[in-house]
Protein backbone atom coordinates (compact mmCIF):
# COMPACT_ATOMS: atom_id res chain seq x y z
CA UNK A 1 0.00 0.00 0.00
CA UNK A 2 2.60 2.14 0.92
CA UNK A 3 4.44 1.34 -2.37
CA UNK A 4 1.40 2.09 -4.45
CA UNK A 5 0.46 4.97 -2.60
CA UNK A 6 4.40 6.63 -3.32
CA UNK A 7 4.27 5.33 -6.75
CA UNK A 8 0.89 7.35 -7.60
CA UNK A 9 2.24 10.13 -6.22
CA UNK A 10 5.03 10.09 -8.12
CA UNK A 11 2.86 10.41 -11.16
CA UNK A 12 1.04 13.85 -9.93
CA UNK A 13 -2.05 11.41 -8.29
CA UNK A 14 -2.97 12.34 -4.96
CA UNK A 15 -4.70 9.26 -2.64
CA UNK A 16 -6.99 10.85 -0.22
CA UNK A 17 -5.41 10.02 3.02
CA UNK A 18 -8.47 8.39 4.55
CA UNK A 19 -8.27 5.47 1.55
CA UNK A 20 -4.87 4.76 2.73
CA UNK A 21 -5.97 4.61 6.44
CA UNK A 22 -8.92 2.50 5.93
CA UNK A 23 -6.56 0.37 3.78
CA UNK A 24 -4.14 -0.12 6.15
CA UNK A 25 -6.68 -1.04 9.32
CA UNK A 26 -8.75 -3.02 7.15
CA UNK A 27 -5.31 -5.19 6.63
CA UNK A 28 -4.29 -5.07 10.38
CA UNK A 29 -7.98 -6.82 11.05
CA UNK A 30 -7.20 -9.36 8.81
CA UNK A 31 -4.03 -10.27 9.97
CA UNK A 32 -5.29 -10.70 13.38
CA UNK A 33 -8.06 -12.75 12.45
CA UNK A 34 -5.58 -14.72 10.62
CA UNK A 35 -3.64 -15.08 13.42
CA UNK A 36 -5.78 -15.96 16.25
CA UNK A 37 -7.69 -18.55 13.85
CA UNK A 38 -4.38 -20.32 13.46
CA UNK A 39 -3.11 -19.95 17.03
CA UNK A 40 -6.70 -21.56 17.78
CA UNK A 41 -6.30 -24.40 15.67
CA UNK A 42 -2.95 -25.17 16.51
CA UNK A 43 -4.30 -25.17 20.17
CA UNK A 44 -7.31 -27.16 19.57
CA UNK A 45 -4.78 -29.60 17.02
CA UNK A 46 -2.65 -30.21 20.60
CA UNK A 47 -5.56 -30.90 22.59
CA UNK A 48 -6.83 -33.46 20.78
CA UNK A 49 -2.93 -35.06 20.22
CA UNK A 50 -2.85 -34.98 24.11
CA UNK A 51 -6.37 -36.63 24.63
CA UNK A 52 -5.39 -39.41 22.57
CA UNK A 53 -2.03 -39.47 23.72
CA UNK A 54 -2.82 -40.29 27.32
CA UNK A 55 -5.13 -42.78 26.97
CA UNK A 56 -1.98 -45.21 25.19
CA UNK A 57 -1.51 -47.95 27.34
CA UNK A 58 1.88 -49.19 27.23
CA UNK A 59 2.54 -52.60 28.42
Amino acid sequence: MVGLNLLSEGFGYLIPKKIFYIFIIIQITIRILKNTILFNRIVHYNKKNNKNSSKKNYK
